[in-house]
């Protein structure tokens, strides 16, 4: 059996029926449509549904498609920076998808500027390195296997305060998240 895992992204409207119930809802309608619990893997940069790639074709519908975005397209829209570089791996415009996930390099000692998203939420899981997200006059440590979730609107700033680069993700809930710099 195969060790290989692709990345598929289940793009569908349960994620419009609100953010605190849109991962249970697409658990549930991926129950009723299969009649099986989809396989969670655990990836190197993401948890992830690791749906079989038959299982795919069984299931796909008018109003469910897989929308697959391998690793060298995503890399071709890579921004670089001083402060590290940011891959986004789904979004309105790449994928379709409701919701949009980057992976985020943060160069060691080097922190993102201080920003907002007003339509979104924000989670941060960090995958290697130590950071530190202020988040108004709170301030967290982050480590490996920590995740931290940033309501829409208030402002934050990710600041890596390890010795080596650290990554991680960071998941929003719009498809089409605003960045305002503060």
């Amino acid at each position: 059996m195969s060790q290989q895992i692709t990345l598929y992204l289940l793009v569908e409207s349960v994620f419009h029926r609100g953010r605190a119930k849109a991962l249970d809802s697409l658990h549930r309608e991926w129950e009723k449509r299969t009649m099986r619990e989809p396989e969670v893997q655990i990836g190197n940069s993401s948890i992830i549904w690791f749906l079989p790639t038959a299982a795919m074709r069984e299931t796909e519908s008018k109003d469910m498609k897989v929308v697959h975005i391998p690793a060298s397209e995503a890399e071709k829209e890579k921004t670089m920076s001083q402060w590290g570089s940011l891959v986004w791996m789904a979004n309105q415009r790449l994928s379709g998808s409701s919701v949009a996930v980057a992976r985020l390099i943060l160069t060691a000692g080097q922190s993102g500027k201080s920003h907002r998203h007003p339509n979104a939420d924000e989670v941060i899981y960090l995958f290697r390195g130590m950071v530190d997200v202020r988040v108004g006059e709170e301030t967290t440590r982050l480590q490996p296997g920590d995740a931290l979730t940033v309501p829409a609107d208030l402002i934050h700033r990710i600041e890596n305060t390890g010795s080596e680069d650290a990554e991680m993700t960071l998941s929003y809930s719009s498809g089409d998240r605003e960045y305002v710099a503060t």
